[in-house]
């Protein structure tokens, strides 16, 4: 099933936000905190072929899309699949 979101923002952002990654990313993994709907993941995975990108959300509907992504782009098997991460929950022990 394809669950993929596409969100307009990350058309008009990922290649910028793509060249100041290139600055500090060279090789290993990176994980992304509230990854969405995981097109920015699969295009960095791919600008990066060197990292592994972990992506993360804690929005079943979110983490359905990243899946789909990975499907669609043929990158399961570079990619691990999203983790269920929640900062908020964090947060309030560090206040």
């Amino acid at each position: 099933m394809d669950n993929r979101l596409f969100f307009s923002a990350t058309q008009r952002n990922r290649d910028c936000i793509g060249d100041v990654l290139s600055r500090i990313i060279k090789k290993g993994s990176v994980l992304e905190i509230g990854s969405g709907s995981g097109e920015h993941a699969v295009v960095f995975q791919k600008r990066f072929p060197g990292t592994i990108w972990q992506t993360s959300d804690p929005e079943l509907v979110h983490r359905k899309s990243i899946s789909s992504w990975l499907e669609y782009e043929d990158l399961t098997k570079k990619m691990p699949q999203p983790l269920e991460i929640d900062v908020k929950k964090f947060l309030g022990k560090f206040h």
